[in-house]
């Protein structure tokens, strides 16, 4: 599937507390990760609905604002699966040619009922630390090495490829979070 070229990425999480579901504020610490891995020629902003508990409006408005070419929603949490099909229902209608990617708890343990979620178009399985720049790379290059990126589930012709998931096994290579460029309201 070739894409349009990617320029600006935005990493995000839900707003826990939507749908009347309990909440925690705690600091985007996954995203940071995910930021500090990706290439620099991206421009690259972390959106935390959560913590500033936005409503729907304002995460929409937002989104339209900044229109990011790809979107990577993370999940903390099985409890939230229906928040996080409301956030992927928000990001399609705000960027009906956006790419979504939903990684994090849900998709790492429930990658059947994720991929249920046709707003995603690509699922990040385990840490994604090294499976999501390659997978922008790839989408970036048009190239069709997405088989071989480990932890990676998308659909194909009609037919779910979940490729094998696998974890870091030296945490000490991985880059320290990336704080910067995080929306504040």
């Amino acid at each position: 599937m070739a894409h349009k070229k990617i320029k600006k990425i935005l990493l995000m999480q839900p707003n826990y507390g939507w749908l009347n579901k309990r909440t925690w504020r705690f600091p985007a610490y996954t995203l940071a990760l995910l930021q500090a891995c990706l290439d620099s020629r991206y421009e690259t902003t972390i959106f935390d609905p959560n913590f500033h508990n936005l409503s729907e409006e304002e995460v929409l408005s937002y989104l339209q604002k900044l229109k990011p070419d790809l979107v990577g929603l993370s999940s903390n949490s099985t409890e939230y699966l229906a928040t996080s099909k409301l956030t992927t229902s928000i990001i399609r209608k705000a960027l009906p040619n956006a790419i979504i990617v939903l990684g994090g708890v849900i998709p790492t343990v429930l990658i059947e009922e994720a991929m249920k979620d046709l707003n995603v178009d690509y699922w990040i399985m385990g840490e994604g630390e090294y499976s999501f720049p390659r997978l922008i790379n790839e989408l970036q290059n048009d190239h069709n090495e997405l088989p071989a990126i480990n932890g990676l589930a998308y659909w194909k012709d009609g037919r779910a490829c979940i490729n094998k998931k696998i974890f870091i096994e030296n945490l000490d290579a991985v880059p320290f979070p990336d704080y910067s460029n995080i929306v504040g309201f």
